[in-house]
């Protein structure tokens, strides 16, 4: 018997190519939408940012380069957590320093690509704890570095090995935020996508 009606005698042929351009036309769509939006949003007519960001301490944007910085020449070879104190190292200060040593601690393998950098006007504490370095504010140019850029009210800074000063991070200090960004930071300064070719 045959299925066709007198009222269509094409059948339904027609409607079978219509629904595959149909479906090729919303996959088309799936895969471009996102190319669409995306360009939109980087374009000159969106003032969209991410709010979210990966970091835990505060992004110092320019960047203060330390090295030019009296009495800091040279300070810098390996990534550094740098606080800065401007009197006596007082309990406080000392509970700070320890807590910044355990930070470097925390990292395992890594931690000689981290130095802790004490800079303040007198040495701290006789003998320096093992893994604290501590040099003095020449004419205090820290404290004027700092005090130009609104940073003298942070304690705790990191500097890349280049010698510039980066993040600056708040009190009460979020230690394993520091630890966090320090251990992405010496990770992604380890890769070298040329190694191995």
């Amino acid at each position: 018997m045959n299925s066709r009606s007198p009222s269509n005698p094409a059948g339904d042929g027609n409607v079978q190519p219509n629904r595959g351009r149909l479906t090729l036309l919303l996959l088309f769509g799936l895969f471009l939408a996102p190319i669409v939006v995306a360009l939109f949003l980087n374009s000159r007519w969106s003032d969209w940012a991410p709010g979210a960001t990966r970091n835990n301490g505060e992004l110092v944007s320019p960047v203060l380069v330390l090295n030019e910085v009296s009495g800091l020449q040279n300070a810098f070879d390996r990534w550094t957590i740098l606080s800065r104190q401007t009197g006596d190292c007082a309990q406080p200060c000392r509970d700070q320093l320890d807590e910044l040593l355990r930070v470097r601690q925390t990292l395992g393998h890594d931690m000689d690509d981290v130095a802790v950098l004490l800079v303040s006007p007198d040495a701290p504490i006789d003998p320096l704890p093992d893994g604290l370095i501590w040099q003095a504010d020449v004419n205090g140019g820290m404290a004027r570095a700092l005090s130009g850029r609104q940073l003298s009210d942070y304690p705790v800074f990191l500097v890349d090995p280049l010698g510039n000063l980066m993040m600056a991070y708040p009190v009460p200090l979020d230690a394993t935020g520091l630890r966090k960004d320090l251990d992405r930071l010496v990770k992604y300064s380890k890769f070298n996508p040329m190694e191995g070719e």
